[in-house]
């Protein structure tokens, strides 16, 4: 109703001050056919309509004041809460109105204000935070605070961002494998990883672990290859902890002699004196021999049995330089430093062939009798060789013969 009386009112009275200004006008003395008359000014018209609108507010009782957001014409414009300087002022600050009249700034668990006509969250209430940064659903955990608002490792969100212990690796850092505060013990002589939330250890080079118990105790040079993990020299060579193991060695191809004192003692158990077991064509006794006992020489074992030599220990770490009688064989054997070597039975003399005509190979060399007989004939033994008996006046010359 106000506002029509007061179009009503301003239509009276620029009609009025219409009329006014054509009388002027006319006093002025325009007559018909002259030219219009010159328009007012912007500063005339606007202090009539000033006039104008003092006069309605008058008549309506509507006081001018400053416009605000509420729900009043307070300018007497005749419109409501219009964005006019001072509304668009207040909100740009006013939680109440912020941004426009009517908007309210307000969400669960925050007291918030407005910025730059923009509703921001102030603070949340106790207990409560707001880790998304969204305003709408204000602050939407109950998360409280800790460790200062820096992320540890402890299975809690101490930033409450929503999320737990980020920026640590459970899967590969060795400070948390795993797990927070499971750390990687350490381990002598080994270097200590982390891989998929296991600790693991890797020894470093020069050293092995033997026992399973955490820790690389064993301090040994790699010398095997591909083709031989052992070799006949009295070393640890694939470093397992035992000395020239006949499983991982490589044995000479060559043996010691087939013929003659180097032939086989045996062929069964038979072949061998009571006690006695044939192994690798040598007898060696079953129970009671002189294995596993202390020695110096070949010549030690055999006083106590034919069937054992003297040989560097093959066996646990730390038995490296000790020796000890073993079962002999006829193929070579290993002697640790002294490498592979025929181990002879007591009754075995190298080069006697010359002395023995006895249909067996003494030098085991494949031939039987061959410097004897060379003594008595010629290479094709096809006719004795001269000889002579005696000496000076008694010497008698003559023709090698071979005795029954």
């Amino acid at each position: 109703m106000r506002a029509l009386m007061g179009g009503s009112l301003r239509v009276w009275g620029l009609a009025v001050w219409g009329l006014a200004v054509w009388t002027l006008a006319g006093l002025a003395g325009c007559d018909d056919g002259e030219a219009a008359p010159p328009e007012p000014d912007a500063a005339a018209v606007d202090a009539a309509r000033m006039f104008d609108l003092g006069r309605a507010d008058a008549g309506s009782g509507c006081v001018p004041q400053p416009e605000v957001c509420n729900g009043v014409d307070d300018d007497c414009d005749g419109l409501v809460d219009d964005a006019d300087d001072e509304v668009r002022v207040a909100t740009l600050t006013d939680p109440a109105n912020c941004g426009a009249c009517g908007v309210v700034c307000a969400a669960p668990n925050a007291e918030l204000g407005c910025q730059g006509g923009t509703c921001v969250i102030v603070a949340c209430a106790a207990g409560f935070g707001d880790y998304n940064g969204e305003t709408a659903d204000g602050c939407e955990t109950d998360c409280v605070i800790t460790g200062g608002g820096v992320e540890l490792c402890d299975g809690v969100d101490n930033d409450c961002d929503g999320a737990l212990d980020e920026g640590f690796d459970l899967q590969g850092d060795v400070a948390h494998c795993g797990g927070c505060g499971q750390a990687c013990e350490a381990v002598g002589n080994a270097e200590v990883s982390c891989a998929g939330g296991v600790c693991q250890a890797a020894c470093r080079r020069g050293f092995h672990d033997l026992d399973g118990a955490p820790g690389c105790e064993y301090a040994c040079q790699i010398r095997a290859t591909d083709d031989i993990g052992e070799y006949c020299n009295g070393l640890d060579d694939d470093c397992d902890g035992q000395v020239d193991e006949a499983p991982d060695r490589v044995d000479p191809a060559e043996g010691c002699g087939d013929d003659g004192v180097c032939g086989a003692e045996c062929a069964a158990d038979a072949d061998c004196p009571e006690g006695d077991a044939c192994a690798d064509g040598v007898c060696v006794a079953q129970a009671g021999g002189p294995e596993g006992r202390a020695c110096d020489t070949d010549a030690d074992c055999q006083a106590l049995h034919p069937g054992y030599g003297c040989l560097a220990v093959q066996g646990p770490v730390g038995a490296a330089g000790a020796r000890a009688c073993a079962p002999r064989r006829r193929a070579p054997m290993c002697d640790g430093d002294q490498g592979y070597r025929c181990v002879r039975g007591p009754a075995w003399r190298f080069g006697n062939e010359q002395d023995r005509c006895d249909g067996l190979d003494n030098d085991c060399d494949g031939r039987t009798d061959e410097d004897f007989a060379g003594r008595l004939l010629t290479d094709d033994r096809g006719a004795p060789r001269p000889c002579a008996v005696g000496a000076g006046v008694c010497q008698r010359p003559g023709l090698a013969a071979c005795a029954p």
